[in-house]
């Protein structure tokens, strides 16, 4: 991404069924580790330009985490809002939450938060540097607020009109690989 040899492949989807299908396709992995998900969104249809791609990692790698660092019996909650231009996903889990001193480098590359084992999970410390690269990629803005022992916010806002069909991205519907290898490589890490 940062070379800028990732390409937008933008087409007009559904944001709010892209966002709820991939929620629900981690339902059963939450569940397995005691976990609840719960959608809601304040608008049922909301078409947009997106790269399916980009959105399927921003959100699949932030459930992971939410999935790795909440305990059993605890929630998460992934919310869309709509008001105007401007559409967010937010994903807020129950979780253990990060340091407030820590919470500015969370999206920074191998940073001490991110790498290495946070009690008994291991992490790379690339995902929320590569989420945030993308959301910026999508003309979009990613916020973070947590609360040790009480759980963590992500906030994703995106411009519904950021990204234009007639510019140069790549066009069309991409199916290379299905969404149950997409969900298989995005969510290694929590698998057991």
């Amino acid at each position: 991404m940062e070379s800028g040899f990732y390409k937008l492949r933008v087409e007009n989807k559904n944001i709010v069924t892209l966002v709820e299908d991939i929620t629900m396709s981690v339902v059963n992995y939450a569940s397995n580790n005691g976990l609840n998900i719960v959608f809601d969104t304040d608008v049922e249809d909301l078409v947009m330009p997106v790269d399916v791609n980009a959105i399927e990692r921003i959100v699949l790698n932030i459930l992971s985490n939410a999935i790795k660092f909440t305990n059993p019996g605890g929630d998460i909650y992934v919310n869309i809002t709509h008001e105007d231009s401007i559409v967010r996903i937010i994903i807020e889990d129950t979780g253990i939450g990060i340091p407030k001193d820590k919470l500015s480098y969370i999206f920074e590359r191998f940073n001490e938060i991110n790498k290495g084992y946070i009690g008994n999970v291991y992490g790379s410390g690339i995902g929320l540097s590569m989420v945030k690269s993308m959301v910026n990629l999508l003309g979009g803005d990613i916020e973070v607020e947590s609360e040790i022992n009480i759980g963590t916010k992500f906030t994703i806002t995106l411009n519904i009109n950021a990204l234009e069909l007639d510019k140069d991205y790549v066009k069309g519907e991409f199916n290379d690989i299905s969404n149950v290898e997409r969900l298989t490589i995005g969510m290694t890490d929590v698998y057991k």
